[in-house]
């Protein structure tokens, strides 16, 4: 149970969702004993649920890792865990409830001198401030992350950090720069090969090229990024539900024959294939 504690970010980042959560399951179903290699695997596998959309089990997990990490007397862990319970309520739409979890989170881990946990708490809480309409408090905190990880040397958060900037600079009509933040985030996530961060930089290369009026293109790397996460068995609300707004835009600009073809040929596709449709197109 200590290796698989260790091992759940390899099925998380990899996208293996539907072999994480088995193999982490069956270990808490033959011990239980209330261990900190227990609390690990059980932040494991609520994490793997959470995205997977089963958030009674996802929010179960978390609740017996927290009060294990109570028990242990575990700071840092218990800040994860809390963390993680935060994510249950932003996919469960309780925007209000979220953001105070993430805010408390944050505030832990700046008292632990968790850098990564901080960079964590910047991300979370800024997603929930946009859920909350407080956008300019959002584009603060995500300004934050990029800095932060080159500082501490956390590739896998800058490649998060940029693909935000990238975001921002969509958002001001600063396209050029927007592509080449959001190439520089792929790289990093395409060297590290997290799944769920590359489809996240597929349906952030098909906004940018909704923007510039490419959308036959945008349909083919939004089709791309849709089958990454369906065929890992990765559900994440919000993206789920940008997914079909964004769907719902394109159709209507192309014509449903012309938006199934445009489709069709991203799912043929690999990632690299899909990313590259952006860099082929004059912003």
């Amino acid at each position: 149970m200590r290796l698989a504690g260790a091992l759940w970010m390899f099925w998380f980042q990899r996208g293996y969702f539907r072999e994480g959560i088995e193999r982490l399951d069956h270990l808490l179903a033959i011990d239980d004993r209330p261990t900190a290699a227990r609390a690990r695997t059980l932040t494991g596998s609520g994490s793997l649920h959470t995205f997977a959309l089963d958030l009674d089990t996802g929010q179960q997990r978390q609740e017996e890792a927290l009060q294990i990490y109570f028990d242990l007397d575990d700071e840092r862990g218990a800040a994860y865990a809390r963390l993680a319970l935060g994510i249950v309520a932003n996919e469960r739409r309780d925007y209000e409830r979220s953001l105070t979890i993430f805010q408390e989170s944050l505030d832990e881990f700046r008292r632990l001198g968790d850098d990564h946990g901080t960079l964590l708490g910047l991300q979370t809480v800024s997603f929930a401030s946009l859920r909350m309409g407080e956008t300019e408090r959002a584009w603060e905190l995500r300004r934050q992350i990029a800095p932060l990880a080159r500082e501490t040397g956390n590739p896998r958060m800058l490649g998060v950090g940029l693909r935000f900037e990238a975001m921002i600079a969509r958002d001001e009509g600063r396209l050029d720069d927007a592509v080449a933040l959001l190439d520089e985030a792929h790289q990093i996530h395409h060297d590290h090969a997290d799944i769920r961060e590359i489809s996240w930089d597929l349906l952030e290369a098909a906004n940018i090229l909704e923007v510039v009026n490419h959308a036959s293109e945008a349909a083919q790397v939004l089709s791309q990024s849709q089958f990454l996460r369906n065929d890992r068995g990765i559900a994440i609300g919000w993206m789920d539900g940008e997914t079909s707004s964004l769907s719902d835009v394109l159709r209507s600009r192309l014509g449903d024959t012309a938006f199934q073809a445009a489709w069709e040929r991203g799912r043929v596709l690999d990632y690299d294939e899909a990313f590259a449709v952006l860099l082929g197109q004059d912003p």
